[in-house]
C-alpha cells in the first residue's frame, strides 16, 4: 500500500468509527508535511517556518533575541562564535541571521565575507546588530555582506521592519 491508500484507509476506519479525520498536507519545504487539518475542510497553502541564526557571544542577548524571533513564528538556533555561525550554515543556511559587531575569536566582517562565499551564502538576510553608532564600522560590515544594521538594544519592531524591508517574511 502506497502511503496515500494508508491515509484513506485511515481516513475511512476512523469516519466509520465516526470520530473526525485528519489528513497529510504537503509541504513545499519538502519535508513531508509541515500542517495537518481536518479532512474536506479548505486549508491554505502550507508555509514552512522561517529559520534564523542569532549570533552573538553574550548568552543574555541571544536569549533575548531567540524570544523576539520566536514571537514572530522563526525557528531560531544560536551561535556564540563566527565559527560555530559558519558550522551551523554550512550544515544548514538559514533565511535570516542577526550577528553581533564583536565576535572575539573572529571578527564579525570577516565571518560575513566567508558566510557570502559559502554556497547558498547569498540566501540569508543578515542583519548587524551593534551597540555603537560607528560609521565606518557600519561601512565595512555593509560592504562584506550584511544586509542592514541593527543598534542595540533590540526590539521586536525594528527587527520586523528590517526584515519586511529586506523581503523576509516575518
Amino acid at each position: 500500500m502506497t502511503d496515500s491508500q494508508v491515509d484513506r484507509q485511515a481516513n475511512l476506519n476512523a469516519l466509520r468509527a465516526g470520530s473526525t479525520y485528519r489528513q497529510r498536507v504537503a509541504s513545499p519545504c519538502g519535508s513531508g508535511g509541515c500542517e495537518i487539518a481536518p479532512a474536506g475542510s479548505r486549508v491554505p497553502r502550507p508555509s514552512c517556518p522561517q529559520t534564523c541564526l542569532v549570533v552573538d557571544p553574550s548568552q543574555v542577548v541571544r536569549k533575548v533575541a531567540r524570544r523576539i524571533f520566536e514571537t514572530m513564528q522563526f525557528e531560531t538556533r544560536e551561535a556564540e562564535t563566527g565559527q560555530e555561525a559558519l558550522q551551523t550554515c554550512a550544515a544548514d543556511m538559514p533565511d535570516a541571521i542577526l550577528l553581533d559587531g564583536h565576535l572575539a575569536t573572529m571578527s564579525s566582517v570577516a565571518m560575513l565575507a566567508t558566510l557570502r562565499a559559502l554556497p547558498n551564502g547569498r540566501k540569508p538576510c543578515i542583519l548587524y546588530c551593534t551597540t555603537e553608532n560607528d560609521t565606518s564600522a557600519l561601512a565595512r560590515a555593509l560592504s562584506a555582506g550584511a544586509d542592514d544594521y541593527l543598534l542595540k538594544p533590540l526590539d521586536r519592531e525594528s527587527i520586523r521592519a528590517k526584515l519586511d524591508a529586506a523581503g523576509v517574511q516575518s
